[in-house]
């Protein structure tokens, strides 16, 4: 009897020190740098004729190396003075506007190939038309992932610079861009 007892307590000992781990979420915090490209695709969520981009990035940061793709449109909103103090356009992410505009990646670890998902969900370019140069700021809603990113949700922001290489009438580009990044990982 006393056996039966022993074993039964500790297999509630150990089912409640297992559900208590799982009940403590983890905070991971990554940071790091990256550089890519951007190109034009065939989606106007808007119909402005300003084109999403797609963007193929690779990254370096406290979590392991990474490569980060996603879609996101930007929309024109007005003059602005852009973070080096010259007058410029500013762009805002068409997302925090309509929620049917993309704004999706997907950032797959080169070490694990495990992913974590997300969106934006707010952002602003900022042109320069005498440097050419776009500054960037977005902020990100981490919505899942998979192997030990599966679940997870968290925040992040990242900002930049980019440049755009080619562009055409039609509203076709191609450009380079580069930055830095934070994100906080909760695990369940």
């Amino acid at each position: 009897m006393n056996k039966k007892i022993l074993t039964i307590g500790l297999m509630l000992s150990g089912v409640i020190a297992l559900g208590s781990g799982k009940a403590e979420a983890e905070q991971l915090k990554g940071k790091g740098s990256f550089s890519g490209t951007f190109a034009s695709t065939q989606t106007d969520t808007n119909g402005d004729g300003q084109k999403a981009a797609f963007n193929s990035i690779g990254a370096k940061g406290t979590l392991g190396d990474s490569t980060i793709q996603g879609v996101d449109e930007f929309v024109f909103s007005g003059p602005a003075t852009c973070p080096n103090g010259n007058a410029g356009f500013e762009l805002t992410l068409l997302r925090s506007l309509n929620p049917a505009a993309p704004s999706n990646f997907v950032q797959r670890f080169e070490s694990t190939g495990d992913l974590i998902f997300s969106e934006q969900t707010s952002g602003t370019i900022c042109f320069d038309p005498v440097t050419l140069i776009q500054f960037f700021s977005v902020t990100i809603q981490i919505t899942g992932g998979t192997g030990r990113f599966e679940g997870v949700t968290g925040t992040g922001e990242n900002s930049g610079t980019a440049k755009t290489l080619f562009e055409d009438g039609a509203g076709n580009f191609f450009g380079e861009l580069s930055g830095t990044y934070t994100e906080t990982i909760i695990t369940p």
